[in-house]
């Protein structure tokens, strides 16, 4: 268990993102390490078409029947607000 903790934050330190820290004890300070074990966890078991930045619709289809009755969900959440 401390070895996956240790390696997602020397992984996450040295490797992930754009945002590079001056030295570690900075990282330590600003970069919430505690956090990163279950960050690499998300990496690890995110599905391919989820972890672009811009996703196509056409990857998603079970969204296109909302996408088609969007005016009627809206209705049935004014009616339950009312």
């Amino acid at each position: 268990m401390l070895v996956f903790i240790v390696g997602s934050m020397t992984y996450t330190y040295r490797f992930r993102g754009r945002e590079r820290y001056v030295d570690f004890s900075e990282y330590l300070r600003k970069g919430w390490p505690i956090f990163t074990p279950l960050n690499c966890l998300l990496y690890l078991f995110t599905k391919k078409r989820a972890s672009r930045p811009i996703m196509n619709m056409a990857d998603f289809g079970e969204l296109a029947e909302i996408q088609e009755n969007w005016q009627i969900i809206r209705q049935e959440v004014l009616d339950l607000y009312e």
